[in-house]
């Protein structure tokens, strides 16, 4: 009957703090993992009205586009001879413009970081507090002239915590009683569920990608009858959003307007101003075109230097389609990769400007005609693309008709030979005869028939696909510039003697076989008069032309040659959704770092050993200190490795007992074993042993 009794009293224990899970006390931060992603969102979003709306400060600053400037120099783009837009990002949504992981595993580091979070948690809320004057601070991430960088924020929050009505998971052997755990109130932290962990399964009932992509969960670790909590870990996932209440329009933003955040609005960006950058592709790239004939790949020119590639991916297999990257072992990124705000654009893939397949050199990159770099020609031919369609456009507008394919692919052609500098013979060579007499005049070409073919059939196609006909135009136009410049390249193989500027000097589209060099400019006749002259450069006021008007998109000179541009970034707002996933631990204040019960006056600093030793799960170390003076507790392995830094901070007169739980950075379980603790307060060291058994 005893035994009964006790196997029955122990179910009433274990049980009885089910319901409860006693979380009442003050915890301190000692280890953090934070990982930080962000995703592009589309501008236009849903609001709670069911309609489509754009923030004000999407329309203010926001763009998808990365500006690059040349010269490189970081200095302001003011002094930079042209700036251009490049395209970088999908503006439909989800794709990572970065991420940022840290990892603060000590105390020590957290208070190096400028980081504290002390917070007295009750059931169902919790209070962040300040220690001794000292304010809890998070860190979090803040976007300033449209540069992204971490932030150190100070955090005074009171707030409401769910376990969701579910019963938690508990292990006798560990201590510990694990279950979901949700934020329901908070004016700092983001809301998310508290999932029931019994019956429902990451990734399919919560998690990214789910209906319920904000959850978080909970693990408390207990004194050997549970009735004490000793440590807390607490972590989650969340995604800016309504359901998060994260990241929403709020009095604080600039350009605040209250019918935003009825709405619901995202207005976050991240501040690009450097992209993921490779010094290895470009070298790849050329080895494997070495073995293609001229026909497949016209040839790949390393540059002398640096060959570095803005967008580069790494080192990867190119032999199938989306190879994933050759991962660097020392530091866990693609080989080759970095962070950089200058470099080349290259696109072998066609990824980077779109419509690629992910495979070299199968032709349907959009650069390459000029060695798949983006050159001096790649900017003109891109400008008078841009000038061509606005022209059309206005045509359009003022007739009150709309634009047909063929409209535009006439408009950009005849930017494009005014913008390459063909000469009068050249032009009246390419051009087609529009009479009887066969008088040769502006008009259609063989390219504009060609770009106008292709530009309707995937209008057609993207029609079919279900875009509205000014979508699929639009998406139509934005490929025009491989079949332009394909266009270009046949005429300049058929007869070079078509390719020849103003000045009697031989064009070619590829002019990817040098670096572009300033010095290296020469105007156009802007004034027509036939001869070099100071109206060349200046308008009738006197005033410098651009080397591009960026109205009309007309060029007022060159660079003799053309060549690679290796360009600098000017930091850009993309519109951005942010995924965080958080992982913390903290210690219960009245059970770890505390004044003895029996707090012997300290006549010297003494260490006074640990007990119970052995011990499991828990053993206290108990030490006097003589005057008030910045202490040390760390653990090592028996081969001298730190394990542990269990206290890093100043300390008055007294003694003190300190807690360990057998757990090392990362809050994970250290096998059995050996331990040596080592106690310093300033340049004085005391050593000692202890024995973990599991």
């Amino acid at each position: 009957m005893k035994k009964l009794i006790f196997v029955f009293l122990s179910f009433l224990m274990s049980f009885s703090i089910l319901p409860a899970q006693n979380i009442v006390g003050n915890y301190q931060i000692d280890s953090v993992s934070l990982v930080y992603t962000w995703f592009t969102r589309p501008m236009e979003q849903l609001g709670t009205d069911g309609q489509l709306h754009i923030a004000k400060l999407d329309t203010m600053r926001a763009g998808y586009d990365v500006i690059v400037h040349w010269p490189h120099g970081t200095e302001g783009t003011s002094d930079k001879e042209w700036n251009f837009s490049l395209p970088v990002f999908d503006p439909a949504g989800g794709e990572v413009i970065g991420q940022r992981t840290t990892v603060i595993p000590t105390q020590a580091a957290l208070a190096a970081g400028g980081i504290f979070m002390n917070v007295d948690f009750y059931d169902g809320g919790y209070q962040f507090q300040s220690v001794d004057g000292v304010q809890s601070t998070y860190p979090g991430s803040e976007t300033e002239n449209c540069v992204t960088a971490l932030a150190i924020q100070g955090v005074n929050d009171d707030g409401d915590w769910t376990n969701g009505g579910h019963q938690g998971i508990i292990d006798q052997d560990r201590k510990t009683y694990y279950s979901g755990w949700g934020i329901t109130r908070s004016g700092v932290f983001a809301n998310f569920i508290a999932p029931d962990m019994n019956t429902e399964t990451y990734g399919v009932d919560y998690g990214p990608g789910t209906a319920q992509p904000n959850w978080g969960w909970k693990r408390i670790t207990y004194n050997d009858d549970f009735s004490q909590p000793i440590e807390l870990e607490v972590g989650w996932e969340a995604i800016q959003g309504v359901d998060s209440d994260y990241g929403i329009v709020d009095p604080d933003d600039d350009e605040y307007d209250p019918a935003e955040e009825e709405l619901g609005l995202m207005n976050d960006h991240f501040g690009v101003s450097v992209l993921p950058t490779d010094s290895v592709t470009i070298g790849a790239m050329a080895s494997i075109c070495d073995g293609l004939s001229a026909e497949q790949c016209p040839g790949v020119a390393v540059p002398d230097g640096n060959a570095y590639m803005l967008k580069g991916p790494g080192l990867r297999n190119y032999a199938e389609e989306g190879a994933p990257p050759v991962i660097d072992e020392n530091t866990g990124q693609p080989v080759g990769l970095f962070a950089s705000d200058k470099g080349y654009v290259f696109d072998p893939t066609g990824d980077l400007l779109g419509g690629g397949d992910g495979l070299p050199f199968s032709g349907d990159e959009g650069l390459k005609y000029t060695g798949y770099y983006a050159t001096w020609n790649t900017v003109v031919t891109m400008v008078s693309i841009q000038a061509g369609i606005g022209y059309a456009n206005a045509v359009a507008s003022a007739t009150g008709a709309s634009a047909t394919m063929a409209d535009y692919a006439s408009a950009i052609m005849s930017k494009v030979y005014e913008n390459f500098d063909f000469d009068m013979d050249s032009l009246n060579t390419i051009m087609i005869p529009i009479d009887d007499a066969g008088t040769m005049a502006p008009g259609p070409t063989a390219i504009e028939g060609a770009l106008t073919n292709q530009l309707n059939t995937w209008v057609s196609a993207y029609i079919s696909s279900g875009m509205t006909a000014v979508e699929a135009a639009k998406e139509a136009l934005g490929g025009a510039l491989p079949v332009v410049q394909g266009g270009l390249t046949n005429l300049e193989y058929a007869d070079s003697s078509l390719f020849e500027d103003f000045w009697g000097y031989t064009l070619t589209v590829d002019d990817s076989w040098w670096d572009i060099a300033s010095d290296d400019w020469y105007w156009f006749d802007n004034d027509d008069d036939g001869e070099d002259s100071a109206g060349d450069s200046t308008d009738a006021s006197g005033n410098l032309y651009p080397r591009f008007n960026p109205a009309t998109g007309k060029v007022y000179g060159t660079y003799a040659y053309g060549g690679r541009i290796f360009v600098g970034i000017t930091p850009a707002c993309v519109p951005m959704q942010e995924l965080q996933q958080v992982e913390t631990h903290w210690y219960e204040t009245s059970t770890v770092s505390t004044v003895a019960e029996d707090n012997v006056i300290a006549k010297k600093f003494e260490l006074l050993g640990n007990y119970p030793n052995p011990f499991n799960p828990t053993t206290k170390i108990r030490f006097s200190n003589d005057k008030t003076s910045n202490v040390e507790l760390n653990v090592y392995s028996v081969n001298g490795a730190l394990v542990a830094t269990l206290l890093n901070k100043q300390l008055n007169t007294g003694t003190y007992d300190i807690s360990w739980n057998g757990r090392g950075t990362g809050n994970k379980m250290l096998p059995s074993g050996m331990y040596l603790y080592e106690i310093k307060s300033d340049n004085r060291v005391l050593q000692g042993k202890m024995l973990f058994l599991k």
